[in-house]
């Protein structure tokens, strides 16, 4: 199969052709998002996409966070013959040749990553992929691709990806399959037993204030809602010996624009903030005025994907398990709404394998693209292999905890 080149907006240069389009498959490479966002948002709206490659969240972790960085921007476009999009890469790139590497954007705050696909679009072979990421590397300048914590399939849909994969990831991603009676949902995952005691929490909880679930919906109310999350992650992580990924503002500002939209672009007759117009829907539960748990959490078609969450640390409080009401909340709200997949995203934790049904198998794929990538690669194969390692070996896991209460108490 035959793949031709196109470079299309990298930096301020003007596209132009590298090679004539053929009968087989064409790349294209832009750094411009407006320039290719009437190819991305059919794509997300009727082919399949995760939440974090949609073109809302993409673009503002860019603008915030990656390019404040230094990173530059190589959008893959695989068209087929006739012209049409069979897909999409967001990429950015970080470091210079010979030293380059392209991954997908959003960092360690995308939980899954895997290219936007057609509907109904042929499965790309492995070999047609490889050409076309080798094709994008000539124009971008990328000496290795490294694609961390890809799906092997999303809702059903293989991630052509995965078939070039290296390794396992180092944690898996944990689901839970909806149905539209949300209560049947809890009663199918939970023991008889659990959902009382849940209940007598509850009813706990309530001697501080009355307990009610809430989505922000204002502009006012998702501010308050973050700036509680900020507050209640810096304790968590300075207490575990752990740096706070949350900490530094251009994360800060990328989770506000996400929550919120755009400043000034949604407000009421009166010039006032009107209500939240952002891809970032924030989920919450009050005892009385206080915020005593928070997810926040993003939608793709029939998914339902947690990103952040947090709970109040005050043992009164935390012995009533308030994220795991909201959490049960949650799940009742996105039943009624049709969600057919309930995802809490990856890595491990206890109050996933109380509640998730099914564990989702993650692959990283190393790249080379250059002399120099090789070295790259091996690097990053060998880098994940030990974090692997760590992550899944009772020793590595006493080591780490060890390490991080040092950590906290110096």
């Amino acid at each position: 199969m035959s793949i031709s080149a196109t470079h299309s907006h990298i930096g301020t240069t003007p596209p132009h052709t590298l090679a004539a389009a053929s009968a087989g498959l064409r790349v294209e490479v832009s750094a411009d998002f407006a320039a290719i966002a009437d190819i991305w948002h059919p794509l997300q709206a009727n082919g399949t996409a995760t939440p974090y490659q949609h073109f809302a969240f993409a673009e503002v972790y860019f603008r915030h966070v990656e390019q404040p960085a230094g990173a530059r921007a190589a959008l893959i476009v695989i068209r087929d013959g006739s012209g049409l999009p069979l897909a999409l890469l967001p990429l950015a790139i970080s470091g210079r040749r010979p030293f380059a590497v392209a991954r997908f954007i959003g960092g360690k705050h995308a939980n899954f990553n895997m290219p936007l696909l057609a509907q109904n679009a042929p499965v790309l072979s492995p070999d047609a992929i490889r050409d076309a990421l080798r094709q994008a590397a000539g124009i971008a300048g990328i000496d290795a691709f490294a694609f961390h914590n890809q799906p092997i399939e999303w809702q059903g849909v293989r991630n052509p990806l995965a078939a070039l994969a290296s390794m396992p990831s180092p944690s898996n991603g944990y689901r839970l399959a909806l149905e539209h009676d949300g209560e049947a949902v809890l009663r199918r995952a939970l023991s008889k037993d659990t959902r009382r005691k849940m209940r007598q929490k509850e009813q706990k909880l309530a001697a501080i204030g009355p307990v009610t679930y809430r989505k922000a919906t204002t502009e006012a109310e998702a501010s308050a809602v973050l700036d509680r999350f900020f507050a209640l992650k810096a304790e968590r992580f300075a207490a575990q010996g752990i740096a706070d990924p949350f900490a530094a503002a251009e994360v800060r500002a990328f989770l506000h624009e996400a929550a919120l939209g755009q400043p000034g672009t949604d407000t009421g007759a009166s010039g006032s903030p009107g209500p939240v117009s952002g891809t970032l829907e924030l989920h919450s539960l009050y005892a009385g005025d206080r915020i005593v748990a928070m997810f926040g959490a993003c939608t793709s078609r029939d998914r339902f994907s947690a990103l952040l969450t947090a709970f109040d640390g005050d043992s009164d409080i935390a012995r009533c398990s308030p994220g795991d009401i909201l959490l049960h909340a949650m799940i009742r709200d996105a039943a009624a709404r049709g969600f057919a997949t309930f995802d809490l995203g990856v890595g491990e934790a206890h109050y996933k394998d109380k509640i998730c049904d099914s564990v989702e198998p993650l692959v990283e794929s190393f790249i080379p693209a250059s002399a120099s990538g090789h070295a790259l690669v091996a690097g990053m194969r060998a880098k994940q292999g030990l974090k692997r390692a760590i992550k899944t070996s009772e020793a590595g896991k006493r080591a780490m905890a060890l390490l991080r209460r040092l950590r906290a108490r110096g």
